[in-house]
């Protein structure tokens, strides 16, 4: 049975470059594969794939096989993506809470600020949520249009990492914030005289990008720090961004290039390194189905002009 398994796996593995295909019709425990402990399928597509490979194997057998879902609402695998209306309520919530605090209460402001775009940029890299994430900001190089990023706690995210794709939408929004962090950086140096210097710093990348001012003192944005800033959003699992947008990326693009994306390849390879299956003409055409979460889920960038009026 386990020759089976595994000449079955790698029959269907090499027929359709779909290892989650692969490790799901075989049953691959999901402690075992990366590829399903990320999955979301709708279960209609995922039969009508099922059926489309036994035909490639044995069309006798396939004949056999009779369709019984209809529901195509269901889905198959982790639970950690949220539905669609919880996704955008939290991205309303997290843009209401900027806008909705006291006048000019720049602290409040700069805090939300930096919790949103925490979040934003989870859910638009399908990075880990880290400490420290995204890192400085010389990680970012918005003219290319890359984030250098690493994000495996295992190996002590020693190195370069991976690069990650970044669309315009995401773009354009870090570019706001750094005109964000020059504009409040005049207006709170009275009120709090290290800020200035602080906020500098981030700007130098001599400390991480996001962060808020709590208690008094700073802190750099965490999982932990963010639960804790905002423990009414009630989420039980801190990467549930990159679960949504796996599941958003299903089918939408090759199953090795989510991977490489992910970080996820065989032997650990990392997106855009010299040894990862990810070709760059793949790497960039990621950013178009990424950019259309923005449209997918309602999100809205900040209107930095009314921010700062």
């Amino acid at each position: 049975l386990i020759k089976i398994s595994s000449l079955l796996h790698h029959t269907i593995l090499q027929r359709t470059g779909n290892k989650q295909l692969a490790d799901i019709i075989t049953g691959v425990d999901a402690n075992q594969s990366s590829s399903i402990s990320y999955c979301h399928q709708n279960i209609a597509t995922l039969q009508a794939q099922y059926i489309s490979t036994l035909k490639e194997i044995c069309v006798s057998l396939s004949d056999e096989y009779q369709y019984f879902m209809h529901n195509t609402e269901i889905k198959f695998g982790s639970r950690k993506a949220p539905n669609f209306r919880v996704i955008k309520d939290i991205f309303a919530i997290l843009k209401f809470n900027i806008f909705s605090q006291k006048q000019n209460d720049w602290i409040s402001v700069f805090n939300h600020y930096n919790v949103w775009m925490w979040h934003l940029l989870l859910l638009f890299t399908a990075a880990r949520p880290v400490s420290e994430f995204p890192g400085f900001l010389k990680s970012f190089n918005l003219k290319k249009q890359i984030l250098m990023i690493s994000d495996k706690e295992i190996g002590g995210r020693q190195g370069y990492g991976r690069l990650i794709p970044l669309n315009n939408f995401i773009v354009e929004e870090v570019q706001k914030f750094i005109s964000f962090l020059n504009y409040i950086k005049r207006q709170i140096a009275s009120t709090y005289p290290d800020s200035q210097q602080y906020i500098e710093q981030i700007l130098e990348s001599e400390i991480p990008l996001l962060n808020i001012f709590n208690n008094g003192k700073w802190q750099t944005l965490g999982p932990s720090v963010v639960n804790n800033f905002h423990p009414e959003l009630g989420l039980q699992y801190p990467n549930w961004h990159r679960h949504t947008a796996r599941a958003f990326l299903s089918n939408k693009i090759s199953e090795p290039a989510i991977l490489a994306l992910f970080g996820h390849e065989a032997m650990q390879q990392e997106s855009a390194h010299p040894y990862s299956s990810l070709s760059f003409s793949q790497y960039f055409k990621i950013t178009h189905i990424l950019e259309q979460m923005k449209t997918h889920f309602k999100i809205s960038g900040i209107e930095l002009h009314v921010l700062t009026q």
